[in-house]
């Protein structure tokens, strides 16, 4: 296990607007902030989409991930996480999304926003690197 120690520096609270895409507005906040590293929570709405859920069963392929995509406004909570590769941010969100009774959680790939809000934790320091 690897670790690192961090405090908290700067919080972001942002509210989107319908139509945003959000991991692109989040990348460019990120990037115009400077943020190295940090946390992400968000809650409300997404009006379209495409995630990744879990492995293709019986694959033979590592790391076959089973894609996803949706069109209808889905309910959504997550998080994510910031780093950076080759100078430019990298958002990595993992969420809930549902309609009624029907709920996947995933990966999120890009999603355009409905209405959300969430909280940006900019974190001392950098993030790891590989």
């Amino acid at each position: 296990m690897e670790y690192q120690e961090k405090t908290v520096y700067r919080i972001f609270s942002i509210r989107f607007s319908g139509g945003e895409r959000i991991i692109e507005s989040l990348e460019k906040l990120i990037q115009e902030k400077n943020i190295r590293a940090g946390a992400i929570f968000f809650a409300g709405a997404f009006s379209n989409g495409n995630l990744v859920s879990g492995f293709r069963k019986h694959s033979k392929v590592p790391m076959d991930f089973n894609p996803m995509s949706f069109s209808q406004t889905q309910e959504v909570i997550g998080m994510g996480s910031i780093s950076w590769v080759n100078d430019r941010p990298k958002v990595r969100l993992q969420a809930g999304i549902g309609k009624e009774r029907e709920v996947f959680i995933g990966r999120v790939e890009e999603a355009g926003v409905a209405g959300a809000e969430a909280f940006v934790l900019e974190f001392s320091g950098n993030s790891f690197t590989s």
